[in-house]
C-alpha cells in the first residue's frame, strides 16, 4: 500500500469515529495494522513504553508519551533524542526492535 492509500484509510477511519461508527473504524484498524511495513495508526500506540513514531518520511524517531512541561494535565508525544515535543502529532508507530545480541 502506498503512503497516500494509508493516509486515505486513516482519514476515513477518523471520519467513521467522528460519526460514531466504531465497528467500521475497527475494521480499518485491522487493515492499517496488517500493513506489511509494520506501521500502525498512532491512536493504537501504547502509552506506557517507548516506540518508533512516524511524523513524515523525513522524521522517524523514538518517542515517548509524556507530560507537556508547559501545559499542566496535557500529555503528548516527545522525541526521545532531545525530549522536544513536535508541533504536530505523529501519524504512525511501531514497536522498537529488539537490541542486537552481543
Amino acid at each position: 500500500m502506498t503512503n497516500d492509500q494509508l493516509e486515505s484509510i486513516r482519514t476515513a477511519r477518523l471520519q467513521l469515529l467522528d460519526h460514531g461508527d466504531e465497528a467500521a473504524a475497527k475494521a480499518l484498524d485491522w487493515v492499517l495494522t496488517a500493513e506489511p511495513s509494520g506501521w500502525r495508526p498512532v491512536e493504537t500506540a501504547p502509552k506506557d513504553q517507548y516506540v518508533l513514531c512516524w511524523w513524515s518520511p523525513e522524521r522517524i524517531e523514538g518517542a515517548a508519551w509524556d507530560w507537556d512541561e508547559y501545559t499542566p494535565n496535557l500529555k503528548h508525544w516527545h522525541y526521545m533524542q532531545d525530549g522536544d515535543a513536535p508541533n504536530n502529532a505523529p501519524l504512525y508507530w511501531m514497536p522498537l526492535p529488539q537490541p542486537p545480541e552481543a
